[in-house]
């Protein structure tokens, strides 16, 4: 996962200002700045974040050293009731989720347990 943020990170700025797209069968689309494709990744110079387009709009993607989250910009807060579609990892529990939450605390840092795992 390091590597791939590294690379990401040393390529994101070539391939965005010379507008070359890299497209692979896995998944992983990097492009410039005005494609709007699902799965299309970019470099936003004016917030400084990594984003991803989801076929409505583009969504911020944050990396930190010790938590990833996709879908959301941040974890859920104790007690707050969530409806939405994200995918994180806690590395201070090593606690991973992933998936649909309809009107639930279940993701909540009070919720998550050391050493689990949770989709769907």
């Amino acid at each position: 996962m390091r590597k791939l943020l590294s690379l990401l990170l040393v390529f994101a700025p070539i391939i965005v200002f010379a507008q070359i797209g890299v497209e692979s069968e896995t998944g992983i689309k990097m492009g410039n700045s005005t494609t709007e494709e699902v799965g299309t990744m970019r470099f936003n110079f004016t917030t400084n974040h990594f984003e991803a387009h989801n076929d409505s709009n583009w969504v911020r993607l944050d990396f930190h050293p010790d938590y990833f989250i996709v879908g959301r910009d941040s974890f859920p807060k104790n007690g707050e009731m969530v409806t939405d579609t994200f995918l994180f990892f806690d590395s201070a529990r090593a606690a991973l989720r992933g998936g649909v939450l309809a009107t639930s605390t279940d993701w909540a840092p009070d919720s998550l347990g050391m050493f689990s795992f949770a989709f769907g």
